[in-house]
């Protein structure tokens, strides 16, 4: 940066040096002129190199250096170290009621007081104008002449944010009574004054490096080297001290792009002169700091290639400006590529509906970003993109068409990407591949079809994109060396391709994070799966990701394959959710080593033939060694089997529910108790949905798991796992979570009217646990009574004994709710899950009893007659017994293996002069139709 003043400057240097050269020695003429807007007041190089005075070089003015500082490298050119005991270099005074000052520091040492700029005197309150370092935060202090700093004391940057033996460039600045702090071009601290520091003349030298003791002499002196020191007439944007700490010579100039109202005539440097086309922006070689802005609501056909980089800090950024939708750019098929960058970098694009669709599929992508035989490009972020309809190839797998492509190619000098970012972009029908990120740098152990050696790409981030109905994959990281893809939602893969496809994966990558993910839908089972670690993916983490309802399984586990002996090794698969995933859970192909997979959830619903484990690959046969610990599999399917190839698989401590298969490993510490999830199959669409999976208060799942070493701190759920103390089993590490259900016992009624002995099974007391709505409502004897609901494999059964002084009922059919009598709902899954439920309701009409259905899952409203059922009225005890035994196929999806639904329970009350109200157990049926307001309900044993 140092002696890079903005190219006016310069020119006005260049001036002032000839105007200088011309004067007579010794005249005491003081040029003057006009400073331009960021011109510096004072700036001082510090870049000599020799001898005892240093230049200013806005006024051309030398300045003693006082005391012994040495002349040594800079942070560029020469710079000036001083010792801390007695150096400085006086400066000029000048006008403080606005200004910025500017300077590259390294301390040397941390203790006291080391002064970048000052005048104060040491120990006194009066005319203090002191910049200093102590410890490892900036310090400035201002006061007038009677010692009043109206508050600005302390104004300080954050602790830490001044590394000792570092370069630093920190500026301070007043404007007003606002004061701000900058370090490396970044605002740290403000303060404001309530009142005005004034300092209409200071008799105390200002200095560099040091402030003033009692006799004038230097103090405080800095301790460690100074550079390339400015004081500005005015206060400097955040903005432009970022550009003068990055030594930009050129201010950035913002450009505007309009489709209906632009001309390429204009300057495009305002929105009242806007270009037009994208032919003029592609001309156009753009400068580190600009910015290329399209109008909102505008469209343009073609492609977008700017030309130019921006630089470290300082990117060219291309955005919208306006209101309205998101710009246009639409390739149609007319470009391989609607938006490309080549051997570019430090660039922005956000913002941007982007499209390319032509005639026939071909070879096509939204985004090419690609580096050839550069070596490290920097600094590329896309953002915000909305992406659809292209129709890249799908006869055969090409995974170079689709979305997003960052691509290194060639073959004569090693290249890489470093720092991207591909953050909160939709994609929407995008053939073959959503993100694609791969190198031709590739070749180490098995792979070795690249241009040389791997080289991993760094600092690359995929976060927070939504891709729905990608023709194959959906996101593909390869090269990388610990990339982070998180926040992701894969919908719909592979619905439209060849060859084989997964959701959301790495290959030939190191240290890759993958977390807070969800993959659905994946089509096929060629692979087919929500997500996969593929060959040469060394110790990669696949944690806290939501899969479900992908056809082809939920993970996919790929070590080395082919010639040589190398094992891929210490993959991690942990805390994820897979429900309803098909086919198979997990497929393992190659050599993997120290594989662990532990503390996961697995569900499959009844109806389901799934895999636990399976090796496809008969020519690639899984060997190695698989841990799998922890992790409860509820298996309300069938064939769930456990095949791990050539490879040894380890099971211990994992929960073993529901169905199960021969091949169910021995797993010294299993469990096949219920684990208690709170309400398993119950989720949906996003991670928010799977609730349903954490334990319920007594579940043997709880702290009986196995306490493994590095662990990753964190559930699911973000619940803390301890690195001391025995685990939960399953994705929750949680509490066990209270009042989240209610228990339905197992057991058999005799439906006859006659009440069963039921006074050891739990049952619903309405006094206690009902809501009365009733008008008038007179105390037990008016209305309540108790419920009982039980099951066993064929029927749920529903049993009362109703107190009610008066017993009405005339109608029948459709209508029996104006009468006494009970209504019921159920619906599958937790409250307000399913978006339709089932209502019931018996009573004892005067032609019998009967069972109305007023809503269903897929059947008719009506009297039903499937059901066993008997009510009886003893008018002496005015009480009524109710007895029905419902088969679960007038449940349906809801059945005997459900383990959890949600159920509401209503006794109408009518004594002859119409319904007076009812009692509710749950809600949802007697006022606002609503299955959310139902109650989750368990089938447990006996």
């Amino acid at each position: 940066m140092k002696g890079r003043l903005c190219s006016k400057s310069v020119i006005r240097l260049i001036i002032l040096s000839l105007l200088w050269s011309s004067i007579p020695a010794g005249t005491g003429f003081t040029p003057v002129y006009a400073l331009g807007p960021n011109d510096p007041l004072q700036a001082y190089a510090l870049n000599e190199g020799q001898g005892s005075t240093t230049i200013d070089s806005v006024s051309g003015n030398s300045h003693a250096i006082s005391g012994t500082p040495a002349w040594v490298t800079g942070y560029t050119g020469q710079a000036l170290a001083f010792n801390g005991l007695n150096s400085s270099v006086v400066m000029d005074d000048f006008d403080k009621q606005s200004f910025t000052l500017m300077a590259w520091i390294k301390p040397a040492s941390y203790s006291n007081s080391h002064t970048i700029i000052g005048q104060g005197i040491a120990g006194g309150q009066n005319n203090l104008f002191n910049w200093w370092v102590s410890g490892d935060s900036m310090f400035f202090l201002m006061s007038d002449s009677s010692g009043n700093s109206y508050g600005l004391w302390p104004l300080q940057s954050p602790a830490g944010s001044i590394p000792q033996d570092v370069w630093s460039h920190v500026a301070v600045s007043r404007d007003g009574s606002t004061y701000h702090m900058y370090v490396n071009g970044v605002w740290v601290s403000s303060k404001t004054t309530y009142a005005s520091i004034t300092q209409s003349s200071n008799p105390n030298p200002l200095r560099i490096g040091a402030v003033n003791n009692s006799s004038g002499q230097a103090t405080e002196v800095f301790n460690g080297i100074l550079d390339d020191v400015r004081i500005y007439p005015q206060a400097l944007s955040s903005q432009t001290i970022l550009n003068i700490k990055l030594g930009l010579d050129v201010s950035p100039t913002t450009y505007y792009v309009d489709s209906v109202g632009g001309s390429d005539s204009n300057s495009g440097t305002s929105v009242s002169s806007p270009w037009k086309t994208l032919a003029k922006v592609n001309a156009t070689t753009f400068q580190a700091g600009d910015k290329i802005l399209f109008k909102a609501g505008s469209s343009w056909t073609g492609q977008l290639w700017p030309k130019g980089s921006g630089s470290s800090g300082y990117p060219v950024v291309v955005d919208r400006y306006g209101s309205g939708a998101k710009p246009l750019i639409n390739g149609a098929g007319l470009y391989t590529e609607t938006v490309r960058l080549f051997n570019q970098q430090h660039w922005e694009i956000n913002n941007l509906s982007i499209t390319n669709e032509g005639a026939q599929r071909a070879s096509r992508r939204a985004v090419w970003i690609e580096a050839q035989n550069i070596g490290t490009a920097s600094h590329i972020y896309l953002k915000n993109l909305d992406i659809r309809n292209v129709n890249g190839l799908t006869e055969v797998q090409d995974l170079e068409s689709g979305g997003i492509i960052v691509r290194v190619t060639g073959y004569a000098a090693p290249t890489k990407f470093d720092d991207v970012l591909i953050q909160d972009n939709t994609f929407t029908d995008v053939d073959s591949t959503g993100i694609f990120i791969r190198s031709d740098w590739r070749n180490r152990a098995t792979r070795t079809d690249g241009s040389g050696p791997w080289l991993g790409m760094t600092r690359v981030v995929v976060r927070g994109n939504s891709l729905n109905r990608t023709g194959g994959d959906a996101i593909i990281i390869c090269e990388s060396a610990a990339p982070l893809i998180e926040y992701n939602v894969a919908a719909n893969s592979y619905y439209d391709s060849v060859g084989y496809h997964a959701g959301i994966w790495a290959i030939n990558s190191d240290n890759a994070l993958f977390q807070y993910n969800e993959a659905y839908l994946t089509r096929t089972v060629l692979d087919g799966m929500g997500f996969d670690l593929d060959e040469l993916c060394g110790s990669c983490i696949m944690q806290h990701n939501y899969s479900h309802d992908n056809e082809g399984g939920f993970m996919l586990l790929v070590g080395q394959r082919g010639p040589g002996t190398g094992y891929d090794q210490n993959g991690i698969v942990r805390y994820n959710i897979s429900e309803n995933d098909n086919y198979a859970l997990f497929q393992y192909v190659g050599r993997l080593q120290n594989y662990h997979i532990y503390n996961n959830t697995f569900y499959t619903a009844p109806g389901m033939n799934v895999r636990f484990a399976m090796a496809p690959d008969i020519s690639n046969f899984p060997q190695g060694s698989i841990l799998v610990t922890n992790n409860i599999i509820y298996n309300q399917g069938s064939n769930m089997t456990y095949y791990c190839g050539g490879a040894s698989c380890v099971y211990d401590y994992n929960v073993f529910y529901g169905n199960h298969d021969a091949s169910e490993p021995a797993d010294p510490h299993k469990l096949t108790s219920d684990p208690l999830l709170t309400a398993p199959g119950t989720g949906g669409i996003g991670r928010s949905t799977t609730g349903g999976y954490k334990l319920a208060a007594g579940s043997p799942a709880i702290g009986s798991g196995k306490l493994i070493s590095g662990n990753g701190g964190s559930d699911y759920w973000g619940n803390a796992v301890s690195a001391t103390s025995s685990p939960n089993r399953g994705a929750y590490n949680g509490p066990g979570i209270t009042g989240s259900y209610a228990a339905i016992p197992g057991r058999s009624i005799t439906v006859d009217g006659i009440l069963d002995t039921l006074s050891s099974t739990p049952g619903i007391d309405l006094e206690s646990e009902g809501q009365f709505l009733i008008t008038g409502y007179g105390g037990p004897n008016d209305l309540s009574g108790k419920l009982w609901v039980t099951w066993d494999s064929l029927r749920l059964y529903l049993s009362a004994k109703i107190k009610d002084d008066t017993f009405s009922q005339s109608a029948s059919g459709s209508m029996t709710w104006q009468g006494d009598g009970i209504q019921f709902g159920v619906t599958p899954g937790a409250p307000g899950v399913s978006s339709a439920w089932y209502e019931y309701g018996m009573s004892l009409t005067v032609s019998g009893p009967e069972l109305y259905r007023w809503s269903s899952i897929g059947m008719s409203a009506g009297l039903v007659s499937n059901r066993q059922l008997a009510i009886s009225r003893n008018e002496t005890a005015k009480e009524t017994i109710y007895e029905l035994g419902l088969p679960w196929s007038e449940l349906s999806p809801v059945t005997s293996s459900s383990g959890l639904f949600s159920l509401s329970l209503l006794v109408n009350e009518n004594d002859g002069a119409g319904r007076r109200g009812w009692v509710e157990w749950g809600g949802g049926i007697g006022g606002t139709k609503d299955n959310g307001a139902f109650k989750a309900v368990r089938l447990t044993g006996p």
